[in-house]
């Protein structure tokens, strides 16, 4: 999504100039709020080379976490491109994902799902 990383980019640049322009300095690219995408956006990345997964009203970017995964790459790959919150709640057979992959997901956040 090219158009939501230039967004996101002007956003910030946005952000960064305006807190120049007003002497405060302690607006960071990191407070610029993330894109928001649809079903339709995620859908677009649902292959392993390009994987998007939304959980929980959040959009997130499992491409790289593929490799690193403890299961076979099929079984997040059935997952790509789709909404996914009770996958990632149960792993597909009541087990909680554990507190060190909660931290990873935090690591690949893209964006909010649109309403």
């Amino acid at each position: 999504m090219k158009s939501a990383v230039h967004s996101t980019r002007s956003t910030s640049v946005a952000l960064l100039a305006l807190a120049a322009l007003l002497g405060t300095g302690t607006v960071t690219a990191d407070d610029a709020p993330l894109p928001t995408y649809t079903l339709d956006d995620i859908a677009a990345h649902a292959s392993p080379t390009s994987c998007w997964m939304a959980i929980d009203g959040e959009v997130y970017d499992v491409t790289e976490h593929i490799a690193i995964h403890p299961t076979q790459p099929e079984v997040i790959g059935e997952w790509c491109g789709k909404e996914a919150s009770e996958a990632w709640r149960t792993k597909g057979y009541g087990q909680e994902h554990s507190p060190v992959a909660h931290e990873m997901l935090e690591e690949i956040h893209i964006g909010t799902l649109a309403q």
